[in-house]
């Protein structure tokens, strides 16, 4: 994490220290460690942009007596399993599209793979074929929410807008939501019992508030990203219009970029409940469309979906090379630490080359809209801005910058499956330690220019 930043702005009135550190347990650690000086420092830098809770208390919701009983065993279960055995539940129901079982689909391979400082993080970059889920459609009465995307069944049921494809990934799943650091527990409060796959729900000091009549849950994962936004959130929309007519919908609402991208695709403001991952929502009756796009590998649906947005708000006036660069971003712990050393001096060379800088942290998201799919040519370093490739017209020539083994799979997923002529070029990380991520990296210019030469 940073080391702490000076602060010169005056206390949020509404913030409270001690509620926040009890929270968020990897920024109290953060504070112990000293990379913090407070847990306000912490706030101010990086929490309030992440849509983190920084008050007391909520007193206009409900006591957190109405919240489920920290009594109760919650089993996790897919939501696939609902539709094949009684759940016990008779207001739990799960509709499936197509076949409704899972198969593979191909994911077509990188055009090219260049390592020239021999970094050597990937060695088989080859197409796949990547099993998928089918997406679905729950609903049910009386559910609770909590964290990120969790849901809780009155009789004692767990599950989520995913459904996962083998035991395997079920059992990971698991593991990872056990786990005490917010984000790998999803900031649920749940925490694992004396059985598999159960886990007990710890409310602490979560408000309840209470959503009244048919709401349309779209929250996902990584809530506050805006490349899980891209493939997780929106996608939820396609071919599913109907479910929003007249309905209020709960979502993630951390940024002017996704509220305009849900004013672009008609969900208008007074509809829209802002999802707060610290409190818990008790449902009259939940609506709850699955994520499209597990591995972030896109259906045919979410590509229909973009195919439209880009042709209602994109542009083709000229053809254009683009950089996509961080210079001057600070909005993350990423930008702050996965830093290109030497971007200056790339870009200098790309804006020669006749390159524009795509500066996406500067920019609407209609002037993002315009720019990724008016290009001929896209060079960037992996991260949430190229999920802006959702926006380009299959074919589009992109060189993707790794520098860490992380992400490689899901951005491969998602490249190809967009139709992108796509290569990867490897980078040079500050150290090999990827037991850590976001670490500072080089680009081999020299090198990738002359990549670049070869595309035309």
């Amino acid at each position: 994490m940073l080391k702490n930043r000076k602060m010169s702005v005056e206390l949020d009135s509404e913030f409270d220290e001690e509620s926040y550190l009890s929270r968020y347990a990897d920024v109290k650690t953060a504070v112990k460690a000293g990379a913090f000086s407070s847990g306000y420092a912490h706030y101010m830098a990086f929490g309030k942009a992440e849509g983190r809770d920084g008050s007391s208390n909520c007193k206009h919701l409900r006591p957190v007596t109405q919240s489920p009983s920290e009594s109760t065993p919650f089993t996790y279960v897919s939501p696939l399993d609902l539709t094949i055995e009684p759940c016990g539940d008779p207001t739990i129901h799960v509709v499936t599209e197509g076949a409704g079982g899972v198969h593979e689909r191909k994911r077509p391979g990188a055009s090219f793979h260049d390592d020239p400082d021999g970094t050597r993080l990937f060695s088989d970059l080859e197409s796949v074929r990547v099993p998928h889920s089918p997406a679905f459609t729950l609903t049910a009465s009386r559910l609770r929410q909590v964290g990120y995307r969790s849901y809780l069944s009155q009789n004692g049921l767990l599950f989520n807008d995913e459904a996962l494809v083998n035991e395997a990934e079920r059992d990971r799943f698991v593991a990872r939501l056990g786990r005490e650091t917010a984000f790998e527990n999803e900031d649920t409060g749940l925490e694992p019992a004396d059985r598999p796959r159960m886990f007990r729900f710890d409310a602490r000091d979560r408000p309840v508030e209470h959503l009244k009549g048919e709401v349309v849950s779209l929250c996902s994962l990584e809530p506050t990203n805006y490349g899980s936004f891209l493939l997780r959130v929106l996608p939820k929309i396609a071919g599913r219009r109907h479910l929003l007519k007249n309905r209020k919908v709960i979502s993630p609402l951390y940024n002017e970029s996704m509220r305009d991208l849900y004013a672009m695709v008609g969900i208008p403001a007074e509809l829209r409940i802002k999802h707060n991952t610290h409190v818990i929502y008790a449902y009259d009756k939940a609506i709850i469309p699955s994520i499209r796009n597990p591995h972030f590998l896109l259906d045919p649906d979410t590509l229909a979906f973009y195919a439209d947005f880009r042709g209602r708000f994109g542009s083709r006036d000229r053809p254009r090379k683009i950089f996509v660069s961080r210079l001057g971003w600070t909005g993350s712990y990423a930008a702050n630490h996965r830093v290109m050393l030497n971007e200056e001096d790339l870009a200098r060379r790309l804006v020669a080359e006749g390159f524009d800088l795509v500066r996406t942290h500067m920019m609407s998201v209609r002037q993002q809209v315009e720019a990724f799919s008016s290009a001929d040519m896209i060079v960037g370093a992996s991260g949430s801005a190229m999920f802006n490739v959702v926006f380009s017209h299959p074919g589009t020539k992109l060189i993707d910058i790794e520098s860490e083994p992380h992400w490689i799979f899901a951005h491969q997923n998602l490249f190809g499956s967009c139709g992108l002529d796509y290569g990867i070029f490897e980078a040079k990380a500050q150290d090999n330690d990827w037991s850590v991520p976001h670490k500072p990296f080089a680009v081999n210019v020299d090198a990738l220019m002359i990549r670049i030469a070869s595309m035309g």
